[in-house]
């Protein structure tokens, strides 16, 4: 998807996301074409292994909010997670993605990427790339959150709108997670992320 299209995804949701905080329950507008986002519903897992890729199991709800097929993030959801896939190269699993709507602008996309890798931190950096490129979000530098690879940076959701959030991903060598939390800053987010990633990745 080119830049400039990427843009217009950003401006159209932005717009639906404003309409939603000004009390606006109308969604009709579909700007990826039709094509949602994969939502996977949290269900019971066996023991997981530790080794292979990641599987993911989507939590229903995320810091107060509600895994949503219909919320305004549910578009921005599945373009970014199309685009992260497009730029990861071979995928060892399925990855998924899940859109969390709570009242006005507050919403979170939370994504899993079975990556297999060496090297967490390179690809951490490489998600943090992919997502540069994407002409959706302004991003700031990354800093460290906590222990365990995790890495968060204040960003904002490009369009012209004041939609701010903190952007988090996780990788080791089974995976990467990367979470957007709208309305809260990296380190919330990071809090956020560190609470959620024991039960989402196996």
């Amino acid at each position: 998807m080119s830049g400039s299209a990427h843009k217009i995804i950003g401006i159209a949701l932005l717009s639906m996301i404003a309409a939603a905080a000004a009390g606006c329950s109308s969604h009709s507008a579909s700007a990826s074409g039709g094509g949602g986002a994969h939502i996977v519903a949290a269900k019971p897992t066996a023991t997981p292994s530790a080794t292979g890729p990641a599987s993911f199991t989507l939590p229903q709800t995320l810091d107060g909010l509600t895994l949503s097929t219909t919320s305004s993030a549910a578009d921005l959801a599945a373009a970014t997670k199309d685009d992260l896939v497009a730029s990861a190269g071979d995928l060892g699993g399925d990855p998924v993605v899940g859109s969390y709507a709570g009242t006005g602008k507050d919403a979170a996309v939370l994504i899993g990427l079975p990556i297999p890798t060496d090297d967490a931190d390179a690809q951490t950096d490489a998600v943090f790339d992919a997502l540069r490129s994407m002409d959706l979000y302004d991003i700031s530098d990354p800093e460290p959150v906590g222990a365990g690879g995790l890495q968060c940076a204040n960003a904002s959701v490009l369009g012209g709108a004041d939609l701010k959030l903190g952007i988090c991903v996780a990788a080791d060598t089974r995976g990467s997670v990367v979470l957007l939390r709208f309305t809260k800053d990296a380190a919330a987010a990071g809090s956020v992320l560190s609470a959620v990633l024991p039960n989402f990745e196996k």
